[in-house]
């Protein structure tokens, strides 16, 4: 079977690398692409994963319009000479209107609500045949494609059966604990226009209020304040979830790395104009995993980081990996799932229209496939 990946963003390639290494490892021929994008060349890099650029990411929504184009045409040609049996990725334009032009089937992995991503769904679901989601993500008026599972995107790689934390990486990096990880978003998706963060003036509050008792490290997209520069993160790519997963405060205002901390088991809060628009995080949320704060309540976000002015006693630490524990033990092995999938759902397609397909795609089939083994 041949299957072409692509990965638009960091958080896309750690999604599909174990998915990318069980086909090949199966006999599978895949080509993974990439688009120029923040870090995402370079951590494919470090992965040592194959994969070529077919795009880039431009700013403001007239060049990202022009690029969608661009992209559509060299996908075109890229998908007549490798003639893939199957397309996988997230939600994007090129890759679910090609594949839709030219047939092929496909699996498209959403996690957000359409509504909240609108211009992105818009462009993107209708194209796609079944779209892979989280059971309480809500597809609006694509909810006939989904395909609905027990989980997060981001247990295909954090899940205890893909992670292992490797103690050798704090000692590589001379980490300190207690220390707190602030993550600053770049904001400049289409779906971003006109959302808030993290401003170097709370950035200046926050870091003076911790400095006293945590080692302050900043991991950011965007500039940093030059008084702030030597507190910048320097790690490896690849590392970056190792160094998450002992940090003993994270505070951001990513949507991404919020639920990557929570699923980790790191304290964690996060300040966005997203607050109240994601489910998933909602659920996390309501398991005593995150904090979410809307943007624009400066005062309740500086509350909450009073709270952890102090690092957690051990007892509550405790009490937050009992809630990961369980939290994670009621969702599935998402890697699992994608496997499952990409090795089914082909010879489905043959049979059936993609509607009927994703009807058969359920978790329950999948459940018992495991039980078959």
């Amino acid at each position: 079977m041949r299957v072409l990946i692509e990965a638009r963003h960091p958080a896309h390639v750690h999604h599909f690398k174990f998915l990318v290494q069980y086909l090949k490892e199966q006999g599978h021929e895949v080509k993974l692409l990439a688009l120029e994008k923040d870090i995402t060349v370079r951590l494919l890099k470090e992965l040592g994963l194959e994969f070529l650029v077919y795009g880039k990411n431009k700013p403001g929504i007239w060049n990202k319009a022009l690029e969608i184009l661009r992209q559509d045409l060299h996908l075109w040609k890229l998908m007549k000479e490798f003639k893939p049996d199957l397309v996988v990725g997230r939600p994007s334009h090129p890759l679910t209107f090609v594949s839709w032009l030219q047939g092929i089937p496909s699996i498209i992995f959403a996690e957000d609500d359409a509504k909240t991503v609108m211009l992105n769904a818009i462009v993107a679901h209708p194209f796609a045949d079944i779209l892979v989601t989280p059971k309480t993500v809500d597809l609006w008026i694509f909810e006939g494609k989904k395909v609905a599972y027990s989980g997060t995107q981001k247990l295909a790689y954090l899940h205890p059966n893909r992670f292992q934390f490797n103690p050798a990486i704090l000692e590589k990096y001379k980490l300190s604990k207690p220390y707190c990880i602030l993550r600053l978003s770049a904001l400049s998706a289409a779906h971003d226009i006109g959302k808030a963060g993290v401003s170097d003036e709370l950035l200046d509050r926050i870091i003076e209020l911790l400095k006293p008792n945590y080692e302050i490290h900043i991991s950011s997209e965007k500039r940093i304040p030059k008084q702030h520069e030597h507190l910048r993160l320097k790690t490896d790519l690849a590392d970056i979830h190792h160094v998450m997963s002992k940090a003993d405060l994270f505070i951001c205002d990513s949507q991404s790395m919020a639920v990557e901390a929570s699923l980790l088991g790191v304290p964690n809060i996060r300040y966005s104009s997203f607050v109240g628009k994601s489910r998933i995080l909602a659920e996390l949320e309501d398991a005593g995993l995150s904090i979410g704060i809307v943007a624009g309540e400066e005062k309740e976000l500086m509350t909450a980081v009073e709270q952890f002015a102090e690092p957690r006693s051990e007892e509550m630490h405790q009490q937050l990996q009992t809630r990961r524990a369980e939290f994670i033990a009621s969702r599935i092995d998402v890697t699992r799932h994608m496997i499952w999938l990409a090795e089914n759902y082909p010879n489905l397609r043959k049979e059936l229209n993609p509607k009927q397909a994703a009807r058969e795609m359920t978790e329950d089939k999948f459940l018992a496939s495991l039980s078959e083994r």
